[in-house]
């Protein structure tokens, strides 16, 4: 805690633009087992350092293991204003195949608990496409959503990682690997499901629709999809400040020699050029499936039209059917439908000069 707080004020030191807070995001492994008071000390330290905004959305990412009501009450008072639970599944079997340490009964538990603490906003996290999950199974987890109607839900597509005891298990026959037609059906499943509740504004992110009610969409996750900056604390933390994109060493000794010197904390990253900001805008931005990369926007960032900067490439994307234009005045362009489907393949596009 004490070399977060001094990481805090050297970054401070740094920022000559009295850089204004909206969104704090405590996530990466757990961090909902900090006690209460760590947590005070933790946001009194940031809000002491930066200039916070009083409505700022405060999330923290929680485990269903580590969830209790009294815990959850004692950060919504720290200021916690919305959290992220990683309930992954509300099937046993699928939890066992992905290691957690929760049950489906104690997914329901920390979720009562997290209401009963009065924090207004809920965001569930499912995986789809595990090995030997069928259809079916997908569809319990997903009306088991539709009955709770959280505020925020992300389903993210199951990724193996080499190493991992998942990846072991695959590798030895234990298990094997969904069917790549079966995961995209999956998808489009919930798709369908969540369309009459929820707003699908991102290719894994749906905010639940409420009349009348502010909108739910993730306000942190939005700087990353407008390319926006943001700033990384702790160890393993990515940031984007300054112009520079930087990565905090994941080793503790290392993290704590790093922060010792203010300019060590972000000069010791990779500066963006203005042509790896424009493709990242388009990348980024075409993730937002209502909005898209709107040319005004990108035209005030950079000072060009992107559909002139970009146009071989849009064309490519536009004749194979993956993207299209928002309006007949061509002021946005965004994914269809099957670019939806094959987001990566249209991301893949920007991620290099021709």
């Amino acid at each position: 805690m004490d070399a977060l707080r001094t990481e805090a004020l050297k970054l401070a030191e740094l920022d000559h633009r009295d850089s204004e807070i909206h969104t704090i995001f405590l996530g990466g492994g757990t961090p909902s087992l900090i006690e209460p008071d760590q947590l005070y000390t933790l946001l009194y330290s940031i809000r002491a350092n930066f200039s916070v905004k009083a409505d700022a959305e405060i999330s923290m990412e929680v485990n269903p293991g580590t969830v209790t009501r009294e815990k959850m009450s004692a950060y919504r008072q720290a200021g916690v204003n919305r959290v992220s639970l990683g309930v992954q599944s509300f099937l046993n079997e699928e939890l066992r195949v992905l290691g957690r340490i929760h049950t489906q009964l104690e997914a329901y538990r920390a979720i009562d608990s997290i209401r009963q603490s009065e924090i207004a906003n809920l965001n569930l996290d499912l995986i789809y496409g595990l090995p030997g999950q069928t259809l079916d199974d997908w569809e319990v987890s997903i009306s088991a959503l539709m009955e709770i109607k959280p505020e925020h839900i992300s389903l993210y597509c199951l990724t193996i990682e080499n190493g991992t005891p998942l990846a072991l298990a695959v590798k030895s026959g234990k298990y094997e690997p969904i069917d790549d037609d079966l995961a995209a059906i999956m998808y489009e499943r919930a798709i369908e499901k969540l369309s009459s509740s929820y707003e699908h504004y991102e290719i894994s992110n749906w905010a639940r629709i409420d009349d009348g009610l502010p909108d739910h969409m993730c306000r942190h996750n939005l700087q990353y999809w407008q390319n926006n900056e943001y700033i990384g604390m702790g160890t393993g933390a990515h940031g984007y400040y300054q112009g520079v994109r930087y990565e905090n060493p994941k080793n503790i000794q290392e993290y704590l020699l790093k922060i010792r010197d203010p300019e060590k904390i972000i000069f010791t990253g990779t500066r963006v050029d203005d042509a790896e900001k424009a493709r990242d805008e388009m990348m980024l931005g075409l993730r937002l499936l209502l909005k898209g990369v709107r040319r005004d926007v990108f035209r005030n960032k950079f000072g060009k039209d992107f559909n002139t900067e970009f146009a071989e490439k849009i064309g490519r994307l536009i004749r194979s059917g993956l993207v299209e234009w928002i309006d007949e005045d061509h002021s946005a362009l965004i994914l269809t439908q099957r670019g939806m489907m094959l987001g990566n393949r249209v991301f893949m596009e920007f991620a290099g000069t021709d």
